[in-house]
């Protein structure tokens, strides 16, 4: 099965097995990290996941409920065995401690976590070792347990001594807890599993980093037409073995012919999460935005400020955009954070490596020291030529507008920028269309990728538009920033564009 694991994980990563990209990062994860390993204090031991593929073999289920027969691993099962337990940590414990597997329904998904449930009870060589099956009702979660009892009741080989005592002398007890979530999306985007869906999209795509959690989403690529059969492979891996061609194809009919079963067959045959919030502008939108423009390129340039300030106990933000450098808008950043922040887990970014690579500043304590950051300001201020400093009103009371000008900041050019959808949507909109073209260079900063992929939007009935804080996953004060700054922009710009042509031309009446 090593051979089959690995042969599978290459072919994904040939395109022979065609998966969405999404399906694909977790692979790309798994090479990346044969490189990192030995910085990282890794190591990959197949004779690890060659201890569970021998389990396996002693483990009998039945798919057609008639029936019972060894189990065999599909290759993309085995894939994800291989993965999760060939990882380990310089102490010999595994690498993963949470498994995130989310794949359309028939998949096999009740076998699946079962064969990891009996795994981890008898054969992971931990010493009264439990192993509990949870479910949102006592009835789902019974279904796995059943499931897990059966295949042990009717595998024999599990019950000769030798095999316990094969086990003993395999492995060695240690504590290894892993937690293994094998779900179906849904339509409900409020409950914990998106967030945590997208927690993990985050952690394969490299935006956030969380070592002990692996993850795998089997879905269609965005765009995809969900009435391709071609589409319906890409997101079931089983097609073919327990999800039936003709019984998908009739559900599909089905959901064709009428629209109420439309969700319901996007959600659990194709695995989409039909009423999740789609993000303001995509990741690979935004990655397109990076065009090599260099410090020495904006000393000294015009550029327009944005002041998204916060509490004292959490990000600020200042975003500097330059309208034209070279021939394209582009935007530097600057974040504040208490330094104690940077131990901080509810985020849930690595802010101490951003920290590090001087993405982030810091002033010491629990709080934001102002005048550190009035000083920093300041110092900002000398080095670009700002030409007008927008700032919410509602948060004049942070202390930072009184202290720049109490430094000498020129007060006439700041302005009271409030965020109110009037004000917030026609910037918002300039935003859309300078990264959406391709147009924005964002200087590849990290933190601003994290925050725009948090971004969600508020649309009123005029279709105006402004990001919201509130139903945004996590934190978009970067991202407000810029769009106050280009606001800033646009407000000290508007109209002399317009009045530039009587300056070569004369006034007539008709």
């Amino acid at each position: 099965m090593i051979r089959t694991a690995e042969r599978y994980i290459a072919d994904v990563l040939s395109g022979k097995v065609v998966v969405s990209k999404t399906t694909r990062l977790t692979f790309e994860r798994h090479r990346a990290d044969l490189v990192v390993a030995p910085e990282r204090g890794w190591y990959f031991d197949k004779r690890a996941a060659e201890r569970v593929f021998d389990f396996c073999g002693f483990l009998k289920h039945s798919p057609d409920k008639r029936v019972w027969v060894p189990f065999v691993p599909e290759p993309w099962e085995a894939a994800i065995i291989y993965i999760i337990f060939g990882w380990k940590r310089k102490d010999e414990t595994r690498r993963f401690n949470y498994a995130y597997i989310e794949i359309p329904k028939k998949n096999g998904k009740t076998t699946f976590a079962a064969v990891f449930a009996d795994y981890l009870l008898f054969f992971d060589g931990e010493e009264e070792a439990e192993v509990y099956c949870a479910a949102s009702v006592e009835k789902q979660a019974r279904i796995c347990f059943t499931a897990a009892k059966k295949m042990i009741e009717h595998s024999a080989d599990l019950k000769k001594r030798q095999v316990f005592e094969n086990i003993q002398s395999a492995t060695v007890n240690r504590t290894q807890p892993l937690v293994v979530i094998i779900t179906t999306a849904g339509r409900d985007k409020t409950l914990p599993c998106f967030n945590y869906r997208s927690l993990c999209i985050e952690i394969l795509k490299g935006i956030k980093r969380q070592d002990d959690t692996f993850a795998i989403i089997y879905t269609p690529d965005e765009g995809d037409d969900w009435r391709d059969p071609a589409v319906w492979k890409k997101a079931n891996p089983n097609y073919g073995v327990s999800v039936i061609p003709s019984r998908f194809k009739s559900e599909f009919e089905g959901a064709v012919n009428d629209p109420r079963k439309e969700v319901s067959f996007k959600t659990k045959n194709l695995n989409l999460w039909v009423d999740a919030p789609e993000v303001w502008i995509t990741d690979e939108k935004w990655q397109l935005c990076s065009h090599g423009t260099k410090p020495e390129d904006m000393k000294g340039k015009k550029c327009y400020w944005g002041l998204d300030l916060a509490s004292h106990v959490d990000i600020n933000a200042l975003a500097l955009f330059f309208p034209d450098i070279n021939g394209r808008p582009v935007a530097k950043m600057f974040y504040w954070i208490p330094a104690n922040k940077l131990e901080e887990q509810k985020d849930r970014v690595d802010y101490a490596s951003w920290k590090k690579q001087g993405f982030i500043r810091t002033t010491e304590g629990d709080v934001i020291d102002i005048d550190s950051m009035v000083a920093d300001i300041m110092r900002i201020s000398r080095e670009f030529q700002c030409e007008g400093l927008g700032y919410d009103p509602a948060r004049a009371y942070h202390g930072v507008i009184q202290g720049l000008i109490k430094e000498g900041f020129p007060a006439d050019k700041m302005d009271e920028y409030s965020q109110g959808i009037m004000n917030m949507s026609p910037p918002s909109k300039e935003f859309e269309k300078i990264v959406v073209g391709g147009q924005l260079d964002h200087l590849n900063d990290p933190v601003l990728r994290w925050m725009m992929g948090n971004v969600m939007i508020y649309q009123d009935i005029n279709q105006n538009i402004k990001p919201d804080k509130k139903r945004s996953r996590n934190k978009i004060d970067g991202i407000v920033a810029l769009i106050i700054a280009i606001g800033e922009w646009m407000s000290v710009t508007y109209g002399k564009e317009d009045t530039e042509i009587y300056k070569d031309r004369e006034l007539r009446m008709v």
